[in-house]
């Protein structure tokens, strides 16, 4: 009788019913077949549900994720010890199922994979704790990275800490800017010769000001951090900074250690300024 049924759930393109069939009668390979070419939610859910209860835990995961059941999929994965399958599927899965996989990783001793899904899961205090209390260092990168106005002070400042302690100073710098610690951030840079891309450097800059003490200072900080990029032989942006500060000269004489004439010529023409006129010409020259 249930062979006689089948053609009927064929023509209907019932493909749940046809797998649900196929199992019954234990023509596993036709199941199979048209769970794969149908790619049918229901069909590829009963098909894993057969391989489960047939103990082809490997197969049912499968299948169970195919089917867009993925917490069945993970707690599978789970019982029968997939980790790999369960953490590339909660990578991909919402932040609470994320958050219960890092609980799962965390009570089986595997911290690094705890901690990725515990920041991935938005619990970026919590992976903090772990990473700083099992001394995962190249982890705290992961938890701080795309830090934004939501993310929680506290943690922050505990991976600045820990990071200054690991001497990872260019993401702890980063860390502070977010923070709005600037000072800080351009004396660590300062210390430890922290390599200021220009996109960093630009964030310890603070606004033109009307005051004439808040110019001053933005002046100071100018002139510090053109300073540090032309010790480190970003000649071309240590005279954009220089520049900025109103020392057009300097920021000349840090431009023609680049030996680049065109860049010079251009510099020149738009300092508009005798003494750079004569020092590029100079320059020129020899």
């Amino acid at each position: 009788m249930a062979e006689q049924a089948l053609p009927f759930y064929q023509e209907a393109q019932d493909f749940g019913a046809c797998v649900r069939l196929y199992c019954e009668l234990g023509d596993v390979q036709g199941a199979s077949k048209i769970a794969m070419t149908s790619s049918d939610p229901r069909a590829c859910f009963n098909l894993a549900r057969y391989f489960e209860a047939n103990q082809d835990f490997g197969e049912a995961i499968i299948y169970y994720g195919k089917s867009g059941r993925v917490s069945h999929a993970i707690r599978l994965a789970k019982e029968s010890g997939y980790d790999q399958q369960v953490m590339t599927m909660s990578l991909t899965s919402s932040k609470p199922i994320m958050i219960q996989s890092a609980q799962y990783f965390e009570q089986k001793g595997k911290f690094d994979k705890s901690v990725q899904l515990y920041s991935r899961g938005g619990n970026k205090r919590r992976a903090m704790d772990i990473a700083m209390k099992h001394n995962l260092a190249h982890m705290i990168e992961d938890i701080s990275t795309g830090v934004g106005d939501g993310d929680d002070p506290e943690v922050l400042k505990s991976s600045v800490d820990f990071l200054m302690q690991n001497q990872q100073f260019e993401k702890a710098v980063e860390i502070m800017i977010s923070l709005g610690q600037l000072d800080e951030a351009l004396s660590i840079s300062e210390q430890h010769n922290v390599v200021l891309k220009e996109e960093l450097a630009q964030k310890l800059i603070p606004p033109k000001a009307d005051n004439p003490m808040k110019q001053k200072e933005r002046t100071e900080i100018l002139l510090r951090i053109a300073k540090m990029v032309k010790r480190q032989g970003n000649f071309k942006f240590g005279a954009k900074v220089y520049t900025m500060a109103n020392e057009k000269m300097k920021g000349l004489k840090c431009l023609l250690k680049s030996s680049d004439m065109k860049a010079v010529i251009g510099f020149a023409q738009n300092a508009r300024q005798t003494e750079v006129y004569i020092l590029a010409g100079n320059f020129l020259r020899n």
